[in-house]
């Protein structure tokens, strides 16, 4: 069967302000940690990057739901789902129509990071150009219909960046805690 849906790979001078703010200032706010570096904030910031990456986008996203490698039960789909959704590199529903798409036409005028373009494009970038990151329904419906039937990825691919915030603010939440009414006693008792 030809893989054929109405998807085209935009190139044109369109950007994504929307991926554009959130890489924009997801490294402005790294600049933070001048100012509030403690080794325990980077071994928890290593931590989760390695969890999100590793666990959430290689085995979550591209194994299990791009590629179908394995089985497993709905909860632990969408544990690692919302898992990958920290590393920030889209939705579960999103990252996964992409990434079929580029094996469906690998090297050819439709593959959403074809390194053909450039060495830049297929790198970074389809991210801030283009079409890849906003797929049509039809793209979506054709390459990924497995996981449109569920309402939870249907729901954190759309909002998969809440996560991060909510993480972000958490942690936050926790270390001024620690270094406020907890740290205090610490101190004083040892």
């Amino acid at each position: 069967m030809e893989n054929v849906v109405d998807f085209e790979p935009s190139r044109s001078g369109k950007y994504n302000w929307n991926t554009i703010f959130f890489v924009a200032t997801f490294h402005l706010a790294a600049l933070a940690a001048f100012f509030t570096f403690s080794w325990q904030n980077l071994a928890a910031a290593l931590i989760i990057w390695w969890f999100a990456n590793s666990w959430g986008v290689g085995i979550g996203y591209h194994r299990l739901l791009s590629h179908r490698g394995f089985t497993t039960s709905k909860w632990m789909i969408r544990f690692l789902s919302t898992l990958a959704t920290l590393g920030l590199q889209s939705g579960p529903i999103a990252w996964t129509t992409t990434h079929r798409l580029h094996h469906a036409f690998t090297d050819q005028e439709k593959d959403p990071h074809s390194p053909r373009v450039s060495a830049w494009w297929s790198h970074m970038g389809w991210i801030f150009q283009g079409t890849a990151q906003n797929q049509p329904d039809s793209a979506r419906k054709r390459y990924s219909p497995d996981l449109m039937k569920d309402p939870y990825l249907v729901f954190i691919d759309k909002y998969y960046y809440v996560t991060t915030l909510i993480l972000a603010a958490g942690l936050f939440c926790y270390r001024r805690l620690d270094n406020g009414a907890l740290g205090s006693r610490r101190t004083r008792h040892g």
